[in-house]
């Protein structure tokens, strides 16, 4: 355990994202390491209409559409720190935006994380095909150990 240094959780406020930090605190009591949560914006909003779409972001970001997000992403980070200085853990939120796996995984490696401890969605085979997942792009790609919770 002495290996683990600095420990990275990625949060969107999903039972399962909340359930990685419950079990990335246990980890770094037993490391004495400090936690990292980082809260992707997707770059591309999935709900506005194609001529949204086709607009820039700063002109989402002017009806709200980051604002609320990183609102969202604010509220997540003071819950886990919260959580984490319940647990006397250091713990730093960033928020970040662009493609969530890409972004955690650069992050992590830019950063020389030891581990990430990611939440998995609990998606079907199906829909993971479809949609996609970040858990698994992060597992895939990351060149560090990444703890899945289920």
């Amino acid at each position: 355990m002495n290996k683990i240094k600095k420990i990275l959780v990625p949060l969107d406020g999903s039972p399962n994202s909340k359930r990685a930090l419950s079990d990335a605190i246990f980890l770094a009591k037993l490391s004495n390491s400090p936690i990292t949560g980082i809260y992707v914006i997707h770059s591309e909003p999935e709900n506005d209409s194609f001529f949204d779409i086709l607009k820039p972001l700063s002109s989402l970001a002017e009806k709200g559409f980051e604002g609320k997000q990183i609102a969202e992403a604010n509220v997540m980070m003071g819950e886990a720190n919260k959580e984490c200085q319940k647990q006397n853990i250091i713990f730093e939120g960033i928020v970040a935006q662009g493609s969530p796996g890409y972004k955690i995984v650069k992050f992590a490696e830019d950063k020389d994380f030891d581990i990430i401890v990611i939440g998995m969605t609990g998606k079907g085979r199906a829909d993971e095909l479809i949609l996609g997942s970040i858990s698994y792009f992060v597992v895939h790609r990351a060149k560090l150990p990444v703890l899945v919770i289920k």
